[in-house]
């Protein structure tokens, strides 16, 4: 009875844990459904998102390998025809939300965002920099078509599926140079969101489907499911979160009702176990086997369900490929631009689109039902039918070729066409065929090969020679012009290398050249080469030749023939060399005869002056007349002597002119200054009243211009009659130049002598006159005056008088004229002695008239003491010992010279502060420059004047009292 009572107590336990097992078992079954639901989604959406990448593949390889867009986008950059068959296209029909032609640089030259054309700039990211490059790099061939690299990457920020191939002709073999093209890519694309997800959601039969750009979200905090997304470079991109429908129907009523049914059979139980203990156990087993048997059912028609649910899902979405794709090919065949026909095995026409009834200018019905030989050339119908019959469109294959045919209108013309004929397939033996018309291509074609012929005629009879070679020298090329400059036959020269025929002076040139190639595009140098004859000078353009990928190709180059050109600039420069060394032999000449004319005249010029300006020993009135005429005698010479220097100066350029604005009535008022003795003494009346004081200021040297107006004026004064006069008169010509006039009333020039008068040393009948000249200042006159951009010219009447007249250009508007500074050219006065304390000078002269000369002009200064040397040598040992307060020193000295002195002299810090002045008989320019250079403070001519003298003195010393 104990073991009974125990019973409704044991089998109430069992009940209860039956029951909480089945509750298990339930919920467990329950999981598994929705884990099932779960997988079955993921795998449908990875395969929905496979599916949609390799759609849009296959649009950016149909579209790559469209010739129209490579003649209407890369050649010619057609907008409308880019947004009617490429943006809006694939957009309408194919759903691509992006769409692209890319340059080799990846920078779009048309893009589109839902069909509509942007120019914004694309930033490409990390992942869509690789995927052009892969594109890009990819190889291909004729036959097999364009790569196509596709995946998932980032444009403009959103996530987009994404495939690029390179832009590629379907027939190259009918342009093979035509490549450049391959470095433009295609690239089309679809976001991953909006209408994309939607769609997918709808077949998959979710609850919820959408895309998270956020990296670091998670499926801990959301009861959805996870699929992370990887861009092209496996990196993270974002993540799909989408949920599975919760379980009803069928499966929840049979739970509801299980669990009704077992309550009432474990409340039966319970209550007849107390009668019936026995019954029950052997109930219990059964039952035990029971549930797992309805359990076993449950899991089989749990995945029978999800077996019916996929099945569906794959139906459905096998119709809409279907009608996708049916719409697709619908599509291309109405709206493709080139004709499209089929036919049966017959060769009867079944169907055409718009664009093959345009082209050959029927009408749908007219074709549909007749013979495919309607539209050939008569003389083409019976081959294109053995072809058809004999190929082997039916073998398996890669790519169909297309052949050239002329086709025929309905008009009767002919032209030609591409037809590119494939087998449908199927049961019955059926084709399309793809055809295009290339008239214009054709044309084209023709006009190429014309222009090739022109050009080779242009090349073959052009006067200069032409030569093409390749990357390693090879000669391709060259025309007759070539062949005829170096003496070889065509055939020769085309089995050489270039750098065979390079002389060996100018190997290293040429191999410089040649190596730079590829850095410099366009060069210009010149080679010595071999001719049959002998060797010859070449100038040569070359330019290199780069093939569409960059790389180097190899050059061709204009050759010209300089021979003899050479040549004659070899005889020019030894011409030039020539005159050169007699131009230099007559610069030295006139030097060193300026060097022994000025020596003796120091001395004769000098004890000149000094007896005429003595207060020791005046001289008498005769003694000073006749020192007059002497002191007048050694001017005269000293004038003849500068005047020679000047025009050798000027005929051997040499002479340096300052031109500035100039103001003409301050250097005129200086000539009538220094004029007015000579024309006093002459009972010559000067007049210048006609002149305007703000005259223009005129562009010239003012030494040179007030040099030109002395010559002349002085001219017009000796070669007057007595009391006759001189006429000095200005006058403005037009807005550039100014023209000066001297008008004389003198005896005038004979007709007969009027073409010397600019000649050199012509005193046109005056040498055995008694006016003084030297024959040469007309034509030193002439040369300053077209040096300095003006011209002279005189007229002349013969015992009436002559005009001298000169031009010179006028001055920029707003040129202000240098400080006018007037200077005499009469022999200063020797100053009265005082009782100061005396300078020490030194003087470093070997001349001993020039050194008695110097002592007696001191002698008459009772403030200086002078101290004579006659070398160098000994010159710089008394400036160290003596410490003078000057020296001078002569330039040509026995020894060392004077500029080697004074280097010296600058080398010793004792002498370095001693001021140096060089007194030399060499007058050029050339030797003074050399001596200022040297570090002499002045530069004294001889013969030396006294008030040049007196000059130098009051600059270089101290006043007396400033002497300790």
């Amino acid at each position: 009875m104990l073991r009974y009572r125990r019973l409704p107590m044991l089998a109430a336990l069992i009940v209860i844990l039956s029951l909480g097992s089945l509750v298990l078992l339930v919920n467990a079954t329950s999981m598994h459904q929705v884990q099932l639901l779960e997988h079955s989604a993921e795998r449908g959406l990875n395969r929905s998102l496979a599916r949609e990448l390799n759609n849009t593949a296959a649009v950016a390889r149909d579209v790559a390998w469209w010739d129209d867009s490579i003649q209407n986008i890369v050649h010619q950059l057609d907008l409308n025809w880019a947004q009617q068959n490429l943006g809006g296209y694939l957009h309408r029909n194919f759903h691509i939300d992006y769409s692209a032609v890319l340059s080799p640089e990846s920078l779009p030259i048309v893009q589109f965002y839902d069909g509509q054309f942007s120019n914004r700039t694309l930033v490409p990211s990390a992942a869509l920099t690789e995927l052009l490059r892969q594109a890009r790099n990819a190889s291909r061939s004729p036959a097999s078509g364009p790569i196509v690299i596709s995946g998932i990457v980032h444009i403009q920020g959103e996530l987009m599926l994404v495939a690029a191939t390179p832009l590629q002709q379907e027939q190259e073999q009918l342009d093979p140079a035509d490549t450049h093209h391959n470095n433009f890519l295609m690239v089309t694309a679809k976001r991953l969101d909006g209408a994309l997800l939607a769609q997918l959601k709808y077949d998959l039969s979710l609850n919820s489907l959408t895309l998270c750009n956020d990296l670091s979200h998670t499926a801990d905090s959301n009861p959805s499911h996870v699929i992370p997304l990887t861009d092209f470079q496996d990196a993270p991109a974002g993540h799909l979160h989408f949920e599975v429908p919760e379980l009803e129907g069928y499966t929840n009523i049979a739970l509801i009702i299980t669990f009704v049914v077992l309550g009432c059979v474990a409340l039966l139980t319970v209550l007849m176990t107390w009668r019936i203990n026995r019954l029950l156990i052997s109930k219990q087993h059964t039952n035990q086997k029971l549930l797992d048997e309805i359990s076993h059912r449950k899991q089989t028609q749990s995945r029978l369900y999800a077996l019916q649910d996929a099945l569906k899902h794959k139906v459905d979405e096998r119709s809409s490929q279907l009608q996708a794709e049916q719409q697709r090919l619908s599509s291309i065949f109405e709206a493709s631009a080139d004709g499209i026909i089929t036919i049966d095995g017959n060769g009867t026409i079944e169907t055409v689109n718009p664009a093959a009834a345009q082209m050959f200018g029927y009408d749908d019905d007219e074709l549909i039902g007749k013979a495919i030989e309607i539209l050939l050339r008569p003389s083409d119908r019976h081959g294109h039918q053995e072809y058809v019959d004999g190929s082997q469109l039916h073998a398996p294959r890669i790519i169909n070729k297309a052949r050239l045919l002329w086709a025929r209108h309905k008009d009767g013309r002919e032209f030609p066409i591409d037809l590119n004929v494939a087998p449908i397939k199927g049961n019955e033996r059926r084709f399309v065929g793809i055809m295009r018309d290339i008239s214009e291509r054709a044309e084209l074609e023709r006009a190429r090969e014309v222009a090739i012929r022109e050009l080779r005629n242009v090349l073959e009879t052009a006067a200069e020679g032409y030569v093409r070679v390749g990357p390693a020298g090879e000669i391709l090329e060259v025309n007759e012009a070539f062949c005829q400059m170096l003496g070889q036959r065509r055939q020769t020269l085309l089995k050489m290398k270039l750098g065979d025929l390079v002389h060996p002076d100018s190997e290293q040139t040429f191999n410089a050249q040649i190596s730079s190639r590829e850095v410099q595009l366009q060069r210009s140098y010149e080679l010595k080469m071999a001719t049959a004859k002998d060797v010859g000078h070449f100038a040569v353009k070359a330019t290199t030749i780069l093939a569409a990928d960059g790389s180097m190709e190899g050059s061709f180059a204009f050759v010209a023939d300089m021979t003899e050109v050479r040549h004659y600039q070899h005889v020019l420069e030894r011409t030039r060399d020539e005159a050169e060394r007699a131009n230099r032999a007559k610069s030295e000449f006139l030097s060193s005869m300026s060097h022994e004319l000025r020596t003796p005249l120091n001395a004769i010029l000098g004890f000149a002056q000094l007896l005429l300006n003595s207060r020791r020993e005046p001289l008498s009135e005769r003694q000073q007349t006749q020192m007059k005429h002497i002191l007048k005698g050694g001017q005269h010479l000293l004038t003849l002597i500068n005047e020679v220097l000047d025009l050798a100066r000027i005929e051997a350029g040499r002479v340096t002119l300052s031109l500035e604005p100039v103001q003409p009535i301050e250097v005129i008022d200086e000539c009538i200054n220094l004029i007015e003795g000579l024309a006093h003494e002459k009972q010559i009346s000067l007049h210048t009243s006609s002149l305007d004081t703000l005259l223009p200021m005129i562009r010239a040297d003012r030494t040179r211009f007030k040099q030109t107006l002395l010559n002349l004026v002085s001219n017009a004064i000796k070669y007057n009659s007595q009391t006759g006069h001189v006429t000095l008169a200005a006058s403005q010509l037009g807005s550039d130049m100014m023209r000066f006039e001297i008008i004389d009333t003198g005896q005038g020039i004979p007709e007969h002598r009027q073409s010397d008068l600019f000649k050199p040393f012509s005193r046109l009948g005056n040498e055995n006159s008694d006016i003084e000249g030297t024959g040469i200042g007309l034509t030193i006159t002439r040369q300053l005056v077209e040096l300095m951009g003006g011209q002279i010219g005189f007229n002349s009447t013969e015992g009436r008088g002559s005009t001298f007249w000169f031009t010179l250009p006028l001055a920029e508007t707003g040129g202000q004229p240098p400080v006018a500074t007037s200077a005499t050219d009469t022999v200063a006065a020797l100053p009265e002695p005082d009782s100061s304390a005396r300078q020490q000078i030194l003087y470093v002269e070997d001349n001993p008239a020039n050194q008695q000369l110097m002592q007696q002009l001191l002698e008459e200064l009772s403030d200086y003491q002078l101290t004579l040397c006659h070398s160098a040598e000994l010159g710089i040992e008394l400036a160290i010992r003596q410490q003078p307060q000057l020296i001078l020193m002569d330039i040509n000295l026995p020894g060392i010279s004077g500029i080697d002195a004074m280097t010296q002299l600058q080398a010793n810090d004792e002498t370095r502060h001693i001021p140096v002045v060089a007194v030399s008989a060499n007058a050029m320019d050339s030797a003074r420059r050399k001596a200022m250079e040297a570090g002499f403070s002045d530069y004294l001519t001889k013969p030396i004047e006294l008030g040049q003298v007196m000059t130098v003195l009051e600059q270089y010393l101290p006043e007396p009292e400033a002497i300790d």
